[in-house]
């Protein structure tokens, strides 16, 4: 650990002494040029503005920003660079050119390199002009360590403050003295923590007189919860974190564990290469924990809105550049925002480059417009402290069943060719006076067809909302019906009091977050026959979700009469039907008095009663 900070060696008595005692110094050459740290900087500064990457401000169609062009033959003549040759290298006689028609950079740049700054580009190019790609996708390495220390045997306490030394003297700098026990601890509980210790912590530290006092002191501070959530700080400014969603109403938004999972991160001293994984595919994961699901929040950290009149695609788009250039910053230490409208001018990212990250990252669930709400979908719902472990088993045991499940998918042709091999096959629909028989396999479009033998309407066409196919495939596309689409079956189930009848089919019901016996999904008829005012009073029959429940409503003629309401006939699951899969109901109705059957599993009824007559 170091025991110092580290300020110029030197009182300053004004401002003028302090300049007499560093205008003269400059750094020291090095025993081997830096393309990166030293020449780089000099070429950005005073060249690349004609002679870089932008082909719409190159000028004399001259590259120096790459080895491969500033080296290439000219058509005018040979290469700009001729690598251990400096004499020989147009780019040196330009510069050291005391003609002023030919120097470069031209007078009118006020881009006038010093001698100095001649000499390391001459010097470059004798030693071979060697170019460096970007830092950022350098391998790195173990520098040797600087001989600076055999001068200053008490000063150094660890290879880090040789190097500090070695900088400091290439500067014309010394170390200032050590740093009182008080300051001392004072600056590294700030610098860990980012509090002020109390006076106890303090004094503390300053009893303490054994040779590692310093050592336990910091191993102290970085088991402080404050340490995680000072070093997120951080973090948290890079991913672009808010508790609002920034745009419109700025109003709350509810990521909050994100925030939390940093923290912990931190304090967990958690692998760097797992951190940047969970946060970019922690979803994606095999045995994926409930921390790891929380740490995906890296890609709902962007600004979002649901301001009138904004255009959903344009939204989206900004989103996702914005998601791009977030993840640019943070985890490769580039600016890419740039790219999105050309080609970088100095940042290794081209526009094909963003575009492709955005293709990859705009790649969620998560709709352009938050709804101004605090819990935009998609969401991930919590467990409580107390039953996290139990959550976090289902997690880890789900990975298991999913592994088995696609083993059963890879061989699905085979234990299919083996089911029917066995000569068992699906039993076959009564077609006994069946009327309508909707397979809802048609997989597009709003006319489905009746297949019921012998049916005196072919087909039926949804009116109001078109059907929705496809959001599930389990024997074959699935078709949904939004809360306002309607199925118009004209004259069908046209039944009196006295008639049998059955009606049945197979549902999921949409359920929406919640519980509760009838709650948790919305409410409305699945299947109908009922009459109007002009027609029977009103009178019918009517199979309903209510919730997660299945009800078999009769209704008799003048259902708004108070004495005909007692007269309505009904059945109620007692259990509520599965919130996932497919739900078998056949509600049947036979002759007066004898009951309504519903054939449903939980099939038990909640209420199973009749009480008079009713006809359609």
């Amino acid at each position: 650990m170091l025991r110092r900070f580290l300020v110029p060696g030197f009182a300053v008595a004004s401002v003028a002494a302090l300049f007499a005692q560093v205008a003269p110094t400059r750094p020291a050459a090095p025993a081997k040029l830096s393309f990166n740290e030293h020449i780089q900087p000099l070429l950005a500064d005073h060249c690349y503005a004609c002679h870089g990457l932008d082909p719409g401000s190159r000028k004399a169609e001259l590259r120096l920003d790459r080895f491969e062009y500033a080296t290439a033959k000219r058509k005018d003549g040979g290469p700009a660079i001729v690598p251990g040759k400096p004499d020989e290298s147009p780019l040196i006689q330009r510069i050291e050119t005391k003609d002023e028609k030919k120097v470069m950079p031209p007078p009118e740049a006020h881009k006038t390199l010093r001698p100095d700054q001649i000499a390391l580009l001459r010097r470059w190019v004798a030693e071979g002009a060697e170019y460096e790609e970007h830092w950022a996708f350098l391998a790195p390495r173990r520098p040797a360590l600087p001989a600076v220390l055999a001068a200053r045997p008490a000063w150094g306490r660890n290879p880090i403050d040789a190097f500090i030394l070695a900088r400091l003297e290439r500067e014309g700098l010394a170390p200032s003295a050590e740093a009182d026990r008080r300051s001392l601890y004072r600056r590294v509980a700030l610098d860990l923590t980012g509090v002020i210790p109390t006076p106890e912590e303090v004094d503390a530290f300053v009893a303490d007189r054994s040779a590692d006092a310093y050592e336990k002191a910091v191993d102290r501070l970085l088991a402080n919860p404050r340490f995680g959530e000072h070093r997120a700080r951080y973090w948290l400014d890079y991913v672009r974190y808010a508790d609002t969603h920034g745009i419109h109403f700025d109003n709350y938004r509810a990521i909050w564990p994100y925030r939390d999972y940093v923290i912990r991160a931190f304090n967990s001293n958690k692998r760097f290469d797992d951190f940047v994984r969970e946060q970019l595919a922690g979803d994606l994961l095999p045995a994926r924990s409930i921390d790891q699901l929380v740490a995906t929040g890296f890609m709902r950290c962007n600004m979002t809105t649901n301001e009138g009149g904004t255009i959903t695609e344009e939204v989206f788009v900004n989103q996702t550049r914005d998601r791009v250039e977030a993840f640019g910053a943070t985890f490769l230490g580039l600016t890419t925002g740039c790219a999105a409208c050309h080609d970088h001018k100095f940042d290794p990212m081209t526009m094909r480059d963003f575009y492709g990250l955005a293709a990859f990252l705009g790649n969620t669930l998560e709709k352009p417009w938050d709804l101004n709400i605090a819990e935009p979908p998609p969401v991930l719902r919590l467990p409580k402290e107390e039953t996290r472990a139990a959550a976090e088993f289902v997690l880890q045991s789900r990975a298991a069943v999913q592994e088995k499940l696609d083993a059963r998918r890879a061989r699905a042709r085979e234990l299919t060719a083996a089911w029917l091999a066995t000569g068992v096959k699906p039993k076959p629909v009564a077609t006994d006076g069946l009327e309508v028989r909707l397979r809802f396999d048609e997989g597009k479009g709003d006319v489905v067809r009746n297949s019921a033998p012998g049916a005196k309407v072919k087909e039926f066409k949804a009116d109001t909302n078109p059907l929705i196919w496809g959001e599930n495939s389990w024997l074959w596309p699935s078709m949904r019906m939004d809360i306002h689409t309607r199925l118009n079956l004209g004259d069908c189930a046209d039944y009196d009091a006295g008639d049998k009848f059955s009606a049945g089919g197979w549902i999921m019901l949409r359920a929406k977050p919640g519980g509760g016996v009838r709650t948790g999904t919305g409410n409305g008829s699945l299947l109908a026959r009922m009459g109007d005012a002009k027609r029977r009073g009103g009178a019918g029959w009517d199979v309903s979700q209510e919730g997660l429940q299945i009800l078999v409503n009769l209704v008799p003629a003048n259902a708004e009469d108070p004495a005909a309401i007692a007269e309505t006939v009904d059945a109620v699951t007692s259990r509520p039907a599965p919130k996932k899969g497919a739900k078998r109901i056949a509600p049947a109705a036979p002759a007066p008095k004898r009951g309504i059957q519903v054939v449903s599993k939980p099939g038990q009824l909640l209420r199973d009663e009749w009480v008079h007559v009713f006809f359609t």
